[in-house]
């Protein structure tokens, strides 16, 4: 870690001229309880130092940390919802040093002053009837035209329960069997599929509804193959890609989708890496009430691409399959009858061991639990209460990357268990870490065998923050943005 030096403030004042607006621009990205200051230069500078105080206590005088992966100086503080910082900057343009304006935030709230938040431009978002609106911006460098960029947005209406998709106009359009047989049909390999997607140069935005459990759905060179279907219990549901299936007709397409649910408490979605990487995604979440937060990659696909080949452990590298994607590793090498297929087995079987002999006790979101190995099974107490949580028997490498089988099974409060368990045991930090520190990133994927698939998003995304595996949200580690009064979403295509 890069040391942190302190300067004097008295010294800073002799030395520091008056900042020029137009020179930087600058902000606050709120992480779960870590508010990150930061600044972006718009001049010659190489260093920054903030000056900041934490509800008007003793002020900090700190030098910043450059952070190429967001392209701005950063400083995170440690600040609970509701929390008053006030700030501001002394920075070098060349040889001069300069003090900037003071400027205020509330984390949880607004500020006080005009920031853009998560590094981007300020937008001026078009509004339709809807709830929200949602932009989506071609970044591809001319790689690919607005003709050949596809959206199409899937979910349930909230009032109805019937699958349906928003079309251009921002209508909810009840999804039907027919659909796969209309004029607008897609086909191919002799199969005919839904088609609910839009250009980019037919509509770029869409004031949208409320609508739950939806998939933003978005594809570059050719629409996405949805197939809607009839399940067994007579409602209507939808067949997307199915990576696991060799045949799926979208296989031979570059795609990627957002996950949101807009209902009466608001907006709450994410972008994913849970099954694969196509291409980078940012989102922009603003609020009516002047909120601004982005997430995603910064980088382009080809250093993406570039960079897992390179930094990835030896069998992850197997996961690339060029040029489409990259996939999540029980989608490729680590299904079972694989080469990976066993590959968490032995850690498995040492931390059963383990803790046959000695109890795991860890705090979490939902409260402490205690457990211990009782012949083949895990069993847990929380916080004391009478009754046990069971991990029933030894989970597999397959369940322990996806969530599934063992680690997905049982009562509410055994789901919250056993998702704690499982990103235990993605981020290694069964036996290796203290669980005192299973809440500081700093901690995960200390040696293998980990889910370095998901390591690698994570210090490749912005905030440290992504979806690498499904329950990436315990302890604050995903991508999920939610808000109570959304304005828009800008969804932002790289390449």
């Amino acid at each position: 870690m890069k040391k942190i030096r302190i300067w004097l403030l008295c010294l800073l004042g002799l030395l520091a001229g008056a900042a020029h607006a137009a020179d930087f621009t600058q902000g606050v990205s709120v992480s779960g309880s870590v508010a990150t200051v930061w600044f972006k230069s718009n001049v010659a500078t190489s260093w920054v130092d903030v000056h900041y105080r934490l509800n008007g206590g003793t002020q900090q005088n700190l030098r910043m940390t450059w952070q190429a992966a967001n392209a701005r100086y950063e400083q995170p503080v440690a600040a609970a919802s509701g929390a008053a910082l006030s700030y501001f900057f002394t920075y070098n343009n060349g040889s001069p040093a300069y003090d900037s304006a003071s400027f205020a935030y509330t984390v949880g709230g607004t500020t006080t002053t005009p920031v853009t938040g998560g590094g981007s431009d300020p937008v001026v978002l078009p509004v339709g009837s809807g709830v929200m609106t949602i932009q989506l911006a071609n970044a591809t460098g001319g790689a690919y035209a607005d003709a050949q960029l596809y959206w199409a947005i899937i979910g349930y209406d909230p009032v109805t329960h019937r699958l349906s998709h928003v079309d251009k106009t921002g209508r909810l359009v009840a999804a039907a069997v027919a659909d796969n047989g209309a004029a607008n049909a897609l086909a191919r390999n002799g199969q005919t599929y839904a088609n609910y997607f839009s250009a980019l140069s037919e509509a770029s935005w869409v004031s949208i509804p409320k609508i739950s459990s939806a998939r933003l759905f978005i594809s570059v060179g050719a629409p996405m193959y949805i197939k809607i279907n009839t399940a067994a219990d007579g409602s209507t549901g939808f067949a997307g890609p199915d990576l696991g299936n060799a045949s799926d007709p979208n296989q031979g397409v570059t795609f990627e989708w957002v996950e949101f649910t807009l209902d009466d408490s608001g907006y709450h979605g994410n972008t994913t890496r849970v099954d694969q990487f196509g291409f980078p995604l940012r989102t922009r979440l603003i609020g009516n009430d002047g909120s601004d937060r982005t997430l995603g990659e910064t980088e382009s696909r080809a250093a993406l691409f570039a960079a897992f080949e390179a930094q990835a452990p030896s069998e992850f590298r197997a996961l690339v399959q060029r040029p489409y994607r990259i996939v999540a590793p029980a989608k490729g090498a680590f299904k079972a009858g694989q080469a990976g297929g066993a590959y968490f087995d032995a850690y498995v079987d040492q931390v059963w061991s383990h803790y046959a002999a000695t109890p795991l006790v860890f705090s979490a979101e939902a409260g402490t639990f205690r457990g211990q190995v009782v012949g083949k099974d895990f069993v847990f107490t929380k916080d004391g209460l009478a009754g046990n949580l069971f991990i029933h028997g030894k989970p597999g490498t397959q369940a322990i990357f996806e969530g599934s089988g063992n680690l997905a099974s049982g009562s509410a409060q055994e789901l919250v268990l056993q998702a704690q368990i499982t990103a235990a045991f993605n981020r290694h930090l069964l036996l290796a870490v203290d669980p005192s520190q299973w809440s500081t990133p700093a901690s995960y994927y200390p040696q293998a065998p980990a889910n370095y698939y998901a390591k690698f998003w994570h210090d490749h995304s912005i905030g440290g923050l992504a979806y690498g595996f499904c329950y990436d949200d315990v302890r604050g580690q995903s991508s999920l943005q939610e808000i109570a009064s959304p304005k828009g979403l800008v969804v932002t295509v790289g390449w």
